[in-house]
């Protein structure tokens, strides 16, 4: 499987409600950069990280159910 099928694969189950293969495929070590100047604006580097200062701050604000 190529990269661009795997982000294709992955990132079409999480628009069927699928969260978990999407934060399965991130290595451990992912470098991650959120542009803006928005409260999770930032570079974060590793998935532990990402996270809790990205993911989490979001799912909270928009309600998006369970990790």
């Amino acid at each position: 499987m190529t990269a661009k099928e795997l982000v294709t694969q992955v990132f079409a189950r999480w628009e069927q409600g699928d969260q978990t293969s999407f934060f399965d495929a991130l290595a451990e070590d992912v470098q991650w950069t959120a542009m803006g100047s928005t409260p999770i604006s930032g570079h974060y580097t590793s998935k532990a990280e990402y996270l809790e200062q990205v993911y989490q701050p979001l799912r909270a604000r928009f309600s998006w159910g369970e990790f």
